[in-house]
């Protein structure tokens, strides 16, 4: 089977696949060659996979950031079955992984909710002391809770990697 595993900075294909693992928030799943058609979000941010390469068997960790899976019978090759993952990150986690990168992305994004969270109180106070109604200030200030809450989940994803990847010693 074929593994495709996508995000806008990060590409992995992988053809020979034995053995796909994923948790879904519908289940854990075990995909095997003639699985059936499937499509989920990943829920714990963590995939394995095995391959045959080079006749040993290979494993492959992979974290992500809100993936969603996809096990299609009818793949690229048309003969057999492919699995595809699309993220917003996507990290494999291997001998060469170092955290450090993590670590400096989880900093960035904590001062950048620094930011943010600045701006929409100074947002605020000039919307109060211009004598809006708390209603439309509330109202207007979605576009920032919105940023926000984007930047929180990132560093929560970071957090989680940085403890996930502890776990697994690497």
């Amino acid at each position: 089977m074929l593994f495709f595993l996508s995000s806008p900075e990060y590409k992995n294909w992988q053809n020979n696949v034995l053995k796909v693992n994923v948790h879904l928030t519908s289940g854990i799943a075990q995909v095997l060659e003639n699985h059936q058609d499937l499509l989920g979000k990943i829920e714990n941010n963590f995939v394995e996979i095995e391959n045959n390469f080079e006749n040993k068997i290979e494993k492959l960790k992979f974290i992500l950031q809100d993936g969603v899976f996809i096990v299609s019978n009818k793949g690229l090759d048309s003969e057999g079955m492919t699995v595809y993952i699309y993220a917003k990150r996507a990290y494999e986690i291997n001998s060469s992984f170092s955290s450090t990168m993590i670590i400096s992305e989880w900093e960035k994004s904590k001062q950048l909710l620094q930011i943010e969270q600045l701006k929409l109180a100074n947002y605020k106070a000039d919307a109060a002391l211009k004598g809006l109604k708390t209603e439309e200030i509330d109202k207007r200030a979605k576009r920032f809770d919105t940023a926000i809450n984007t930047i929180e989940k990132d560093i929560l994803f970071f957090e989680t990697t940085l403890a996930l990847t502890k776990s697994l010693k690497l």
